[in-house]
């Protein structure tokens, strides 16, 4: 590190005076910040075995993606620079670690958090924001060389969204195959990228190898991470990755502890003004994404309710709306039906029972 590009203005370290400073006052920018350092010294030197100190460097990383991913749910939060600087310091402590693939990975996602600020020239960011993540870039660079990349290894995401086109290759069709049915219809459509259906398809093996397993794969968090941000992807894109990562974190509550509890409204605090708008707004996709995508979205957003920031009115309102604009949803089998063919597991069937009931208490008088 060449110590003069991080001068303030005052001749001190800007590190100390005011990058730490702003890391005592955020948690995940501190937890971030420990994970970089503790990723450059060997066990010995922090009194543990190897394996013990991957696995708390595994424990921490993992609850930096988590808190990283909501954080990117707030658009206000989106560029500042603490969010900068956890990238900076999750892809640092990644290369220290080896990980060159998710290097890249998060390049893509820098470099959007870069454009949101106003691109590294132009922006307002301080000169020693910018000399680290042009430091940053040179790192990927070789990161990239170390790795030997082949085109089979390579997983930088694609900078642009692309739609499939008629006639699908073989190769997605054996995707869509794997896809619940109501996604692979939304495929079929061209209403999905190719990015999106890549993230069901990893969603939909992941759940079915079972709840917990979306909570280890922080893989498929940073993917969702970065196509929230993406300023190409339409409402319906957006609400489907937003709905995605709500159904793994609802089932994973579910599954854990019988039902969700105040957790997660805690885990989901930066996500009530996303999940509230989308409740906001989820009718305007039934004419293109379909009753049963509806459907779908409502279940999620009612059940996950007030702990995931859905006001009882809100909650109200949405299932009132179900049964007027989707009369199918009074049959009780009809309306489990089409909740199966999204994303779903079977632990999730009594909260579908639940909510029904729910549904068919509320007057629907226009």
């Amino acid at each position: 590190m060449n110590a003069g590009n991080y001068r303030d203005d005052q001749g001190g370290n800007w590190l100390l005076s005011y990058l730490f400073r702003v890391a005592l006052q955020a948690d995940l920018l501190f937890e971030a910040t420990v994970l970089f350092i503790w990723s450059q010294l060997p066990a010995s030197q922090l009194g543990s075995s190897p394996e013990e100190l991957e696995r708390i460097l595994m424990g921490l990383r993992g609850s930096v993606m988590r808190k990283l991913h909501h954080r990117l749910t707030v658009p206000q939060l989106w560029c500042d620079d603490v969010t900068i600087h956890t990238v900076l310091a999750l892809m640092a402590g990644d290369f220290h670690r080896g990980q060159d693939d998710h290097v890249e990975l998060h390049r893509e996602g820098l470099r959007r958090i870069v454009d949101l600020r106003g691109g590294l020239p132009n922006s307002n960011l301080q000169p020693q924001t910018r000399y680290s993540v042009t430091a940053t870039e040179m790192m990927c660079d070789y990161a990239i060389r170390r790795r030997s990349r082949s085109p089979k290894t390579n997983i930088t995401p694609d900078s642009t969204l692309t739609y499939p086109k008629h006639p699908f290759p073989p190769s997605l069709s054996k995707a869509l195959s794997a896809l619940p049915e109501g996604f692979s219809d939304m495929a079929l459509q061209t209403l999905l990228s190719h990015q999106v259906i890549r993230l069901l398809y990893r969603m939909a093996k992941t759940v079915a190898k079972g709840p917990a397993e979306f909570s280890e794969d922080t893989s498929i968090a940073v993917e969702m991470m970065r196509l929230s941000m993406e300023t190409d992807a339409g409402a319906l894109e957006k609400a489907v990755v937003t709905l995605a990562f709500l159904f793994g974190r609802f089932l994973l509550d579910v599954a854990t502890k019988g039902r969700p509890v105040n957790s997660s409204k805690r885990t989901y605090q930066s996500m009530e003004e996303t999940l509230r708008a989308l409740a906001q707004s989820v009718f305007a996709h039934l004419e293109k994404a379909g009753p049963g995508f509806v459907a779908w979205a409502v279940f999620l957003l009612a059940s996950a309710g007030v702990d995931y920031g859905v006001p009882d009115s809100l909650q109200d309102e949405m299932l009132r709306v179900l049964r007027l604009k989707v009369p199918a949803v009074s049959r009780s089998q009809t309306f489990l039906d089409m909740l199966r063919k999204f994303l779903w597991h079977e632990k999730l069937e009594p909260c579908a029972q639940e909510l029904w009931q729910r549904m068919m208490e509320r007057k629907i008088s226009k």
